[in-house]
């Protein structure tokens, strides 16, 4: 493998670790089961299926990897870290469109390689061919191809477009997807999610390709005063003078909010007295 971006995650989900961890990668440990690694600043984020990565190198079974779809400060080149060399296979073959997973997952059937994933997650983006009422047909990574429900994606032209497009009551609506899912630092699926990649794969599934951390979203929008925050809105926190640590949307701004929070599930909820205390005076506008 070389430090190209012809490879992309060839499983449903892929951690993404700081160091290559202490285990065999073929060992595949929940995500839940990993959040006091991730405190402990060794878990760095996931990468969905068919997320383009470029490969660094490889140690003991570990590809070293930059992930250009989570764009990390300046960094354009994505989040670096290290992924199970079994999760990485040639980017899938390229088509006209391109099919999103709008559903929380969507099964992937009559797949043609043994080694493909039983389904595709939440904002997983995919080449699509033979796009019909019922059903279409996607590329997967390493050369397989796979048969998806219809109804459980978006067809487009391009993976992304720009921000001004999409709007409100569609971010709102398809952040509602992952109500009740338990938060969990780095997570990106329904099995984990946290505050940021809640907004992170809302945007994707919309077309928009977002950092993944809150405090660099703040940075991609418009910035409006909180007083005339609207619905769709993304409204951003933190303790003086330290940087931001939570993100929601705004629901019915600037009181309720739809968001992963620290603990629990991901809710519509009125903002408690310590979010209000530590809620930014700025909201960020990404809806046209």
């Amino acid at each position: 493998m070389s430090g190209t971006a012809e490879h992309a995650v060839c499983a449903a989900v892929s951690t993404l670790w700081r160091e290559p961890p202490p285990w065999d990668p073929a060992d595949r440990p929940f995500i839940g089961d990993l959040e006091p690694l991730f405190r402990k600043d060794m878990i760095e984020t996931q990468i969905l299926l068919g997320e383009p990565v470029h490969v660094i190198e490889e140690y003991q079974g570990w590809s070293r990897v930059r992930a250009p779809w989570q764009p990390r400060g300046a960094d354009s080149l994505g989040y670096p870290g290290w992924l199970p060399s079994s999760d990485i296979a040639a980017e899938a073959s390229p088509a006209a469109q391109f099919a999103v997973v709008t559903a929380r997952q969507t099964e992937l059937l009559g797949t043609t390689s043994g080694t493909a994933p039983r389904f595709a997650p939440w904002a997983a983006i995919l080449p699509a061919y033979e796009v019909g009422d019922a059903t279409l047909r996607v590329a997967l990574p390493g050369g397989g191809q796979a048969v998806v429900d219809r109804a459980s994606c978006a067809v487009r032209d391009f993976p992304f477009k720009d921000a001004g497009a999409i709007g409100s009551r569609e971010l709102l609506a398809t952040a509602r997807t992952m109500l009740g899912v338990q938060h969990v630092l780095g997570g990106m699926t329904e099995a984990a999610l946290d505050c940021s990649g809640l907004v992170h794969l809302a945007l994707r599934t919309l077309g928009v390709r977002a950092p993944r951390e809150a405090r660099d979203i703040f940075h991609m929008g418009r910035t409006v005063a909180l007083g005339d925050a609207v619905g769709g809105d993304l409204l951003f926190f933190r303790e003086p003078g330290q940087p931001i640590h939570h993100i929601g949307i705004a629901v019915a701004p600037p009181k309720v909010l739809l968001h992963a929070p620290g603990s629990g599930v991901t809710a519509v909820e009125p903002l408690t007295a310590d979010r209000l205390r530590t809620l930014v005076d700025m909201v960020v506008r990404i809806c046209g």
